[in-house]
């Protein structure tokens, strides 16, 4: 029964669907894409200690000179260049993308499993074997 006192004492409050009870339009159709002038390549490289890194670089093919600084998609711990499939795939679209590049981190995915090399000084030499590969500057 102090349940119901309660609820008595709130003031009733118009229902949010009787606030609009006018049809709903059809919004505008949205316009198609302008087709896309990139390209993705999946390559792969090896680091200056032996090991093969797999690797999608996708770059405009007009070399949009005006584009960003590229951007560089680097997964965690036991995940995969995969993780950022939607991510890499919206901005490749993008009229005005960048060049994206995302890689598997050494032991993950498609990039070799060695026996050494799992250390955070590693990944980081990794990485820059790969923007050193790919002669890239000015990441994001």
């Amino acid at each position: 029964k102090a349940l119901s006192r309660t609820h008595a004492a709130l003031p009733l409050l118009p229902s949010p669907l009787l606030l609009h009870n006018t049809p709903m339009q059809a919004a505008a159709p949205m316009p198609a894409p302008a087709p896309s002038t990139t390209s993705v390549t999946t390559s792969s490289f090896t680091t200056n200690d032996g090991v093969k890194l797999a690797f999608d670089v996708s770059r405009a093919s007009s070399g949009n000179a005006n584009a960003s600084s590229p951007i560089v998609f680097v997964h965690g711990w036991s995940g995969s260049r995969r993780y950022f499939d939607h991510s890499f795939a919206a901005l490749t679209a993008a009229p005005d993308a960048p060049t994206l590049v995302r890689y598997d981190l050494r032991g993950h995915g498609d990039s070799d499993t060695p026996s050494w090399g799992y250390h955070v000084a590693r990944y980081a030499a990794d990485l820059r074997d790969l923007l050193e590969h790919l002669e890239l500057r000015d990441v994001t």
